[in-house]
């Protein structure tokens, strides 16, 4: 899958081939990164946010769900997460199932 992540901070996908790491106020480039994927051929979306307890990442994922929808890019899997978890297995498990071409994630690297 291609992934997106809308983030307060560096971040580095080591091992992932389709990465987009957007810094503070990445959500207005978001929608051109996507624009791309569907370009090829990527139809379903999955939204990953972290509960910060505010409004930061509430607003980045807000804007993913709001570019999806423009791009006719439905969201086949959406979980919400504390901030700080470390365990993901539940999360990738179901990932995995539903096979979303796209991984959204509103996170903030700490």
């Amino acid at each position: 899958p291609y992934v997106i992540s809308g983030a307060a901070g560096g971040a580095s996908y080591n091992g992932w081939n389709h990465s987009v790491a957007l810094t503070v106020n990445g959500a207005k480039r978001f929608l051109p990164c996507l624009q791309l994927f569907k370009s090829r051929n990527a139809t379903t979306a999955a939204l990953l946010e972290a509960d910060d307890g505010g409004s930061f990442l509430a607003f980045t994922a807000q804007q993913y769900r709001a570019q999806l929808a423009q791009l006719g890019i439905p969201i086949v899997y959406n979980v919400t997460f504390p901030r700080g978890n470390k365990d993901f297995v539940q999360i990738v498990k179901e990932l995995g199932e539903k096979k979303p071409d796209i991984i959204a994630a509103a996170q903030q690297v700490t």
